[in-house]
């Protein structure tokens, strides 16, 4: 067998070699193997992608790619330069943020030939161009450009993506080049689409964004109204909440440059970002306004005022500032701000209420789709559907459910003025009506007895030997004793009196409706026995005793205090006639004796 290392023919001679040369030789012939299999290997991986059969064949996977830092390579540069190199960047291949011009290069081979729909879906590209070349002989079979710079009637094909339509030769192989360079995120992936394929599914990504953009409609309309009727600062801040991310929504997908603004590239290309910017500004002064940081969470509510502040600053110096450092800053602050608003929607929920849960729940959302858009735009993690509608999806439902939370809030905020006016009108220890809610159902049930609802009694009531219970017992005690009072007058009186703690171990009940005066009495007398029962504190049996001054509307007062002075006046009638008796006022006294010299009722 022929040995190349051990042997060369010579004139038709064979001699043996040296062992030098042998070795020599050999290493001539690797090195050669080797360089040989180098410069085929960017052949070896050139896949040629067939694309019949199929309704949409995404080519990411099948680039070969080179970087261009200068940007001043051209077609033909970069089909001699030899430097492309394959590399799977997955189906939406993103680089980031980036300077450099980039080219991809895919081979392409269609029997049946014919047209097809090349799309790049990412709108937000500033200088795309497509080349069409057959590899033979190098032919330029079709040339396209397009970008967000240029107006949008520039585009070789009308759509909110870049999409060229492409003819391709039949049964013959074809290099497809393209070229991208942009001041934002640099997502260079791409499909080839049947027509009438491509055509459906814009159809249907049509209707998906049309429902997206009604709903914003709709919320910024019903809210809107809330906000004249209501005039509430919070439904202001989320209508601009809501107009300020559909700004930034149907810029960003492209759909507002290429129906509201074709003829405006350089608003064009600001727009999402000034959105985005606009949508953090208002967004942090609806948390703060809603939750009521201020009060209730001062250093949450600084960075929510420090974040506004930022969003202020970039939406103001977008016009002025480098794109890609604006792109960049704003992708970083939009995806630390939600974290902020979580923050402040917890504090929110530890205070309780249902529109916190609904805040809450709300930011958790968009905050997931935020993170997950920046770290996207900055190359983070890779670009699919998810990633690249996160923002979308997790922005409608936020405003849903803000939007609940709104609604949710009017109930909160009733709850808390009924509470407020509860603990203004409540005794602290007891939970019984204070002093100022007496006077106020006082006031009340005169109103009714004027217009014929009855007879009114005031029933003043003084505890015996209390004040022995704090002194040897302490005022812990005591207090226990007086909730335990509390609720056996509660329990004693009919449903619908007033029982209030007066003051210290004072009380007193109002009797509305009577139909009978001496039904007074013996509501009062049932009372002394309910207070006189022994009351089990701890290891303590204590007792008190009760005495009631009696009087009646309008006889003994025709005023609230006054009534109430002549109740106390005759209550201590009783504690000096003896302690746990009733006394009535000179009005009820001497209708009782009218009542009982008639026998009849009163």
């Amino acid at each position: 067998m022929f040995d190349p290392f051990r042997s060369i023919t010579c004139h038709g001679a064979t001699a043996p070699l040296p062992v030098a040369h042998r070795r020599h030789t050999g290493g001539l012939l690797v090195t050669f193997l080797l360089l040989t299999l180098v410069l085929l290997l960017p052949a070896a991986w050139a896949v040629t992608v067939a694309i019949d059969g199929e309704d949409r064949v995404v080519l990411g996977p099948h680039y070969q790619i080179l970087e261009d830092p200068s940007a001043d390579m051209d077609l033909d540069a970069v089909r001699q330069s030899g430097r492309f190199t394959a590399a799977d960047l997955g189906t939406d291949p993103n680089l980031g943020y980036t300077a450099s011009a980039w080219w991809v290069t895919v081979a392409l081979y269609s029997a049946q030939g014919g047209r097809r729909m090349l799309e790049l879906p990412f709108p937000f590209l500033d200088d795309v161009r497509v080349y069409l070349v057959e590899p033979a002989g190098g032919t330029l079979l079709e040339r396209f450009s397009a970008g967000d710079l240029r107006p949008f009637a520039e585009r070789p094909y009308p759509h909110y993506n870049f999409v060229f339509p492409l003819q391709l030769p039949a049964g013959t192989r074809v290099d497809l080049y393209l070229r991208v360079r942009t001041q934002g995120s640099t997502t260079i992936g791409s499909a080839v689409w049947q027509p009438a394929a491509f055509q459906l599914a814009s159809d249907n990504a049509n209707l998906l964004l049309g429902i997206y953009f009604g709903i914003m409609v709709a919320l910024f309309a019903y809210n809107g109204l809330l906000y004249l009727a209501l005039r509430d600062p919070a439904y202001l801040w989320y209508v601009l909440f809501v107009s300020s991310m559909t700004l930034a929504q149907g810029a960003w997908t492209g759909l507002f440059f290429a129906y509201l603004w074709p003829n405006w590239p350089a608003w064009g290309n600001l727009a999402a970002v000034v959105g985005f910017d606009l949508a953090g500004f208002f967004g942090a002064l609806f948390s703060r306004t809603f939750l009521d940081t201020r009060q209730f969470a001062p250093w949450t509510d600084r960075m929510l005022l420090v974040s506004a502040v930022v969003f202020a600053i970039l939406a103001i110096g977008a016009p002025w500032w480098p794109y890609q450092f604006h792109a960049m800053v704003t992708s970083v602050t939009g995806m630390v701000f939600p974290l902020i608003a979580v923050t402040a929607g917890f504090q929110g929920l530890r205070r309780g209420g249902v529109s916190a849960r609904f805040f809450l729940l709300a930011w958790t959302i968009l905050l997931v789709g935020t993170v997950l858009l920046g770290a996207r735009n900055l190359g983070l993690v890779p670009t699919n559907f998810l990633t690249r509608y996160a923002m979308q999806m997790g922005s409608a439902l936020e405003m849903l459910l803000l939007s609940f939370a709104l609604a949710a809030r009017i109930t909160d905020l009733r709850r808390q003025r009924e509470q407020f006016k509860l603990q203004a009108h409540q005794d602290p220890l007891t939970g019984l009506a204070n002093r100022s809610m007496l006077e106020l159902e006082l006031s009340a049930t005169i109103g009714r007895i004027d217009r014929g609802q009855g007879a009114l009694a005031v029933l003043f009531i003084d505890l015996d030997g209390f004040k022995l219970v704090n002194d040897l017992h302490g005022h812990a005690t005591g207090d226990v004793l007086l909730k335990v009072i509390g609720q056996r007058l509660k329990q004693g009186s009919r449903v619908g009196d007033t029982v209030a703690r007066f003051g210290g171990d004072e009380f007193v009940v109002v009797l509305e409706g009577l139909q009978d005066l001496s039904h007074v009495m013996r509501v009062a007398e049932k009372l002394i026995a309910e207070v006189s029962k022994p009351a089990i504190i701890g290891d303590l049996q204590l007792q008190v005793g009760a005495s009631i001054g009696a009087a009646v509307y309008p006889a003994d007062g025709a005023e609230p205090l006054s009534l109430i002075a002549s109740a106390d006046h005759v209550m201590y009638e009783a504690k000096r006639s003896g302690r746990g008796r009733v006394a009535a006022a000179t009005g009820l006294a001497a209708a009782l004796r009218t009542v009982a010299s008639s026998g009849g009722h009163s």
